[in-house]
């Protein structure tokens, strides 16, 4: 968990990256056909958090309130929401479970 903390995923660019291009593409778009857009950041595996520094992912939070901010656009972040790992089938990815709470937690808003 250590060497990941310090890869790409934890230590996002602010702005200008090709990332940001996409994902200003796809809300403009949807936007502009007057499709509403939920932009949800889903938890990572909770031993990933202890390796990270604090203000480590500023840029992140940064982006996503940002996009979330967007006419349209309903942002949820459970990025910082810390999960049981059961709910996690590796670092990043949610299990069975999680999968299925995360549903439940966003189908009120859907």
């Amino acid at each position: 968990m250590e060497a990941i903390s310090l890869g790409p995923i934890y230590t996002p660019q602010r702005e200008d990256t090709l990332n940001h291009e996409a994902y200003e593409y796809m809300l403009n778009t949807l936007r502009s056909n007057n499709i509403p857009v939920l932009l949800l950041g889903l938890p990572h595996h909770p031993q990933v958090y202890s390796y990270l520094e604090s203000n480590q992912l500023d840029n992140y939070n940064y982006t996503f309130s940002k996009f979330s901010n967007y006419s349209g656009v309903t942002g949820i972040n459970m990025f910082w929401e810390k999960w049981p790992e059961w709910m996690f089938r590796d670092r990043n990815h949610l299990g069975e479970f999680g999968r299925e709470y995360a549903c439940e937690r966003i189908s009120s808003i859907i």
